[in-house]
Formats: C-alpha cells, sequence, structure tokens
C-alpha cells in the first residue's frame, strides 16, 4: 500500500552576480533583481515548508560590476556570491559556462569555500601527465529529507543529486582557462552518473542542467539538453537555465515535450527560474512509496518574482556583500572621458549605434599595437562588436543609451557586460562573408513590396548580431537566410544570402584576400553558432578585457565625438518592416531624421515602435 507525503524544492539559477538590489550600469536601486530581495522569499518558503530543498542551478560567479570587483580583489574569505549562499543554507548548486570567465582558479575557490557541493559532471581537470582527469567540483550529490505522510509519520527520502553544463563552456573560455578543461556530452555525463547516484541510495533523481531546453535532438556535444535530460527513465526532476527564460510561462508555450503553463518536461516537474534573482523557483511534489520506493504522483510549480515581496532586502545578504559593493561603487564612479553627444546603442537593428562604432573603434586601436611584427602587420584590421542589450528579455530599459558629457566607468558595462579579452586572429575574404550572413540570419525575410513586417526574427539573441566595422555591405532582406537563426546551422539550399557588396577600402572582397579581425574571445572561438571561425586558430591577446580596453581608449581620446554613420545600408525593396526600441528613442536625436523611420508610438510592453522604409 502506497504512502503519500510532499516535498518542496526552490531553485536560482543565472543570478550572474545579483546580490544587491542594484543596477550597477545605471547607478539606481533596483527592488526587482537580487539574492537579498530573494532571500524573504526563501525564508517565507521555508516556513510554510521546513523540509524545503534549496539549489542553485549556475551562472552565479559573474555578471555584474560587483563580481568583477570580487575578481580581481585580493581579500581573504569567501566570493561575496558564495559568502550570501551559504548564509541562506543552498543545499547543492551547479557551475554555469560563465562562472569559468575569470579562470578556473576562481571557480575552484569558490567551491572550496561553499558549504555546499557545487557540482558538474561533464567538465574535467585535465591532469598532468599521464594521470586521470578528475572532475571541477564534485560529479554528484545527495540530500536527505524527512518527508511527512497523512498521517504524520516520518519517512528518510534521500535526493540525487547530478549536474551539467554547455560542454562548449572550454570552447568558449579557452582565454580563460587555457586549456585546462575538457569537455563531454552532458546527456552522456548524466547516463553515466545514475548507477552512483541509485547505488547511493538516491530515491529520487534531481538534474542541474545549466543549459536552455534544446531542441529534443539526439546531437553530440549539444548546448541546450533539457528536453533530452527530462526523457530519461531514471531522471525524475529537471531544474534548468542558462538561457534565462521562465518555466512555467509564457517563454515555452507551444514548445513539444513542454508544459509551459504547469512546468513539465517530457511529464517531469521543470523549472526554470529566469536570471539575475529575479525570480525563486518553487516545485511542490506530491510523492507516494510502494514496492519499487518513492515515485512522483503530482506537482505545482512557480515562479516568485522579487519584485512582488513587498519586503524589505535581506540585512543579512546586504551585510555580507555590502563592503564588495561599496568598493564596486567608488570604481564605477571614476571619469574616463566626455562626449560630445548621446553615445547609444538605440537603434543599433539598423546599424546606427555609436556606442558600438566606440568599442570598435578601441578593439582596432589595440590590435594596432598587437600586430607589429607578427604575420598580420600589413593586413586590414576589422573589428567585430555585437549588441549586448537590445531590448528582449532584458525588457523595454535594456539599451545602451549614454547622455551627453561625462563617461564613467559604469557606463561600460552597458556597451560590454562580460570579462571577455580582446582577441585579434587572421581571416580570409569567405570567412567574412559567412561571419555577416551569420550575424544577418536574425533578420526575418521581408519580401519585397511587402507591408510592416517584422524586421527581426523575435526568438534570435541580439547578441548575435554582429556588425563588422572597417567592412562595408548591404543587407538584402527579401532574400533567404543561409544560417539557422537560432543556432547558427548551415541551412539548406544554395541561395547566395543576403550580404551584397562587400567591400574594404574601396575594394570588392575577394574568397581569399586577408584580414586582421579584432573581436572578443567568446566570438573567436566560434560562440554563437559563429562556426566559420576555427577555435584552433593563432590570435593575439592583449590579456585585457573589453572594458579594460575601452577604458584605456577613452581615457587617451578624453573627449569622444560619436560617429553617426550607419555601419551599413539596407537594399531598397519598396517595402516596410517594423521594429521595437527603447521608449525614449527619438528620431533626430537618436538616429538622423533622413534614416527612413515612422514613429508608431509605444507598445503595451513599454517599448517604442517604429517603421523602417526599405
Amino acid at each position: 500500500m502506497g504512502t503519500g507525503a510532499k516535498l518542496r524544492l526552490l531553485c536560482t539559477t543565472d543570478l550572474h552576480g545579483a546580490l544587491w538590489p542594484h543596477d550597477y550600469a545605471a547607478g539606481t536601486a533596483d527592488t526587482s533583481r537580487g539574492l537579498a530581495m530573494l532571500a524573504p522569499l526563501i525564508e517565507a518558503a521555508r516556513d510554510e515548508r521546513p523540509d524545503a530543498c534549496l539549489f542553485d542551478v549556475g551562472d552565479m560567479l559573474q555578471g555584474t560590476a560587483l563580481t568583477d570587483t570580487a575578481a580581481a580583489s585580493s581579500a581573504k574569505g569567501p566570493h561575496p556570491v558564495i559568502a550570501a549562499m551559504n548564509l541562506l543554507g543552498y543545499d547543492a548548486g551547479c557551475f554555469g559556462n560563465h562562472d569559468f570567465d575569470y579562470g578556473l582558479e576562481l571557480a575552484e575557490r569558490a567551491a572550496a569555500d561553499a558549504r555546499f557541493p557545487l557540482l558538474c559532471a561533464n567538465l574535467l581537470r585535465r591532469p598532468p601527465g599521464d594521470g586521470a582527469p578528475r572532475p571541477v567540483g564534485a560529479p554528484i550529490a545527495f540530500v536527505d529529507r524527512e518527508v511527512t505522510d497523512a498521517s504524520g509519520r516520518k519517512h528518510p527520502l534521500r535526493l540525487g543529486i547530478v549536474a551539467v553544463v554547455p560542454p562548449q563552456t572550454v570552447m568558449w573560455n579557452a582565454a580563460a582557462l587555457l586549456g585546462a578543461l575538457q569537455a563531454r556530452d552532458a546527456v552522456e555525463a548524466v547516463e553515466d552518473a545514475i548507477p552512483a547516484l541509485r547505488a547511493g541510495g538516491a530515491d529520487l533523481i534531481v538534474v542541474l542542467c545549466h543549459s536552455g531546453l534544446g531542441d529534443g535532438r539526439a546531437t553530440p556535444m549539444a548546448e541546450d539538453v533539457g528536453r533530452r535530460l527530462a526523457k530519461l527513465n531514471d531522471v525524475d526532476v529537471l531544474l534548468a537555465g542558462h538561457s534565462h527564460c521562465h518555466l512555467p510561462g509564457r517563454d515555452f508555450r507551444g514548445v513539444p515535450d513542454v508544459d509551459a503553463e504547469r512546468g513539465l518536461v517530457h511529464g517531469k516537474p521543470a523549472l526554470m527560474a529566469g536570471y539575475n534573482g529575479r525570480h525563486l523557483g518553487l516545485l511542490d511534489l506530491e510523492l507516494a512509496r510502494g514496492d519499487r520506493g518513492w515515485t512522483i504522483t503530482g506537482s505545482e510549480a512557480r515562479l516568485l518574482p522579487a519584485r512582488d515581496a513587498g519586503v524589505l532586502p535581506s540585512p543579512a545578504i546586504l551585510s555580507a556583500c555590502r563592503a564588495a559593493h561599496d568598493r564596486t561603487l567608488k570604481r564605477l564612479d571614476q571619469v574616463l572621458a566626455t562626449t560630445a553627444a548621446p553615445l547609444h546603442g538605440i537603434f543599433a537593428m539598423i546599424g546606427h549605434a555609436p556606442a558600438l562604432r566606440l568599442l570598435a573603434e578601441a578593439q582596432r586601436w589595440r590590435a594596432a599595437q598587437l600586430v607589429p611584427g607578427t604575420p598580420m602587420e600589413r593586413l586590414p584590421i576589422l573589428s567585430a562588436v555585437a549588441p549586448f542589450r537590445l531590448g528582449g528579455r532584458g525588457g523595454p530599459n535594456a539599451f545602451v543609451d549614454i547622455p551627453v558629457g561625462e563617461i564613467r566607468e559604469r557606463h561600460l558595462l552597458d556597451i560590454t557586460p562580460f570579462p571577455n579579452r580582446l582577441t585579434v586572429f587572421e581571416i580570409n575574404g569567405r570567412q567574412l562573408r559567412d561571419w555577416l550572413e551569420r550575424a544577418v540570419a536574425g533578420f526575418a525575410t521581408v519580401p519585397r513590396g511587402g507591408r510592416d513586417a517584422n524586421l527581426l526574427v523575435p526568438a534570435a539573441p541580439a547578441y548575435n548580431l554582429d556588425t563588422i566595422y572597417g567592412a562595408q555591405f548591404s543587407i538584402d532582406l527579401s532574400a533567404a537566410p543561409r544560417f539557422d537563426p537560432i543556432h547558427g546551422t548551415p541551412l539548406p539550399g544554395k541561395g547566395h544570402g543576403r550580404i551584397r557588396d562587400l567591400s574594404v577600402r574601396g575594394r570588392m572582397v575577394t574568397s581569399r584576400q586577408r584580414f586582421a579581425m579584432a573581436t572578443n574571445a567568446y566570438r573567436a572561438s566560434g560562440g554563437g553558432g559563429f562556426r566559420m571561425l576555427h577555435a584552433d586558430s593563432p590570435k593575439l591577446s592583449s590579456g585585457e578585457t573589453l572594458r579594460q580596453t575601452l577604458a584605456a581608449h577613452l581615457r587617451a581620446l578624453g573627449v569622444v565625438v560619436p560617429d553617426p554613420t550607419p555601419a551599413w545600408q539596407f537594399a531598397p525593396l519598396g517595402a516596410t518592416a517594423v521594429f521595437d526600441s527603447a521608449p525614449q528613442a527619438e528620431i533626430g536625436v537618436h538616429v538622423a531624421a533622413n534614416a527612413g523611420l515612422t514613429d508608431l508610438g509605444l507598445t503595451p510592453d513599454g517599448y517604442r515602435r517604429f517603421r523602417l522604409a526599405l
């Protein structure tokens, strides 16, 4: 005869160092984010269910100016994020790909200081000599609880925990990891861990999956594998992250094998709790114990928003990170230069982005200092940059917009938010064209003569919309894309693509022509589905992050006179397309009056919509 009981699981994911309820780039308080705002929700959830388990699904050590401060600090004691998580009594966590952005030493130190297991089953430390690889952190862990059935009897319950991260982490962070790690397929790693979890007495298996749900296809070494993991017979619960989406929620409506309203993947209870500490994931499980052990008979999944907490941030969490927070504010207040006109990326989707042009100029400036004495010395230097803040999941305020006047250190967080390093390497004309074709796959196809089509593919990440400064070209949006806009895989067909009239220094680009390319290390390793780039090609690096390069360039300039010249042109189609931008976007201020735009007003979501004449 079965025995019923209940168990509560809580989770955070993709905190990205958001401890304090503060927007460091804007320099203002933001009570919609931060672990300090979630702490009262965690406490309340535990008050209701003292047996609740608390997990984190990775990307906690990187992502704010505070984490940059912590990474550069020589202060003793745990990393501020780990100190806060220790206070909250996490039961287990997993590494995410960005937790290695500052190198392996910081990640391993965090694992050593955590009073809970930090897990990763599919990243291994390369051994010295002929030794055996060893896991980064622990590969598996167990969490024990006593659950109470309807009659009041207590029963022991053991959760087996396994965690995985995208195997591409070793490629994306090659410049920081210096070959110290090797990766294996995430699904295979979980399959191999299951016997050890069962042998250790696990009644239920929970996967901490720092990975999106993916397409469900059995692609080796895939980045996003959540759907495949949930399909494994022995997996009982999936806690996912990485893609900054929300489950339950509308982000996964219509996705096969996913019940977006109930929080189920292949019928298994699942959560994905957004990012930046904006939501706490809560999963209530109904359990039954029979002859074959415990099974899940029902579940309720919820995401609790920090904004609606209606409480003050946790004093204990604020105290744990106050010193790092104060040091960060002082550093971010430094004046680097002044700007004579707004520096923004509000219209980056149509090539008008003075802030991105400034970053590209900084990259070329530093690259010119690196190439003398190398085979790239006499090659034209190109510079590739991407808009990291272009609305999307960040909402209508997620746009770069630096006003006239002083440029402070904090402003650089908007332009280049990650601690990526500057990388310079050689490409040929064919790779240049393919690179641009991959970038413009994020645009929707607009038929000739069409009216008010969407300019952008809604699900395509803006951070793959690269612009390559130093090259001149136009984009024909009536042509079919050559690459998948989400994953970057080549699409079938023999079309000529969308890039027209590609030239450098006034000369049409040929396939064998050679260039020196300056960009970030993530893109240089092929990150974002830019597979035309070879991760093992010789590269130069200054050892700086892009923010450090940009800061040095600004100090050298003193005064910035933004260049409003668009980075590309759209081929004329006799058509119109629509797109959304920042609510403060203004024709004649942020873009020229003759740019072919019509202001259509504010949308219900708070964006300003524009019509573009093509």
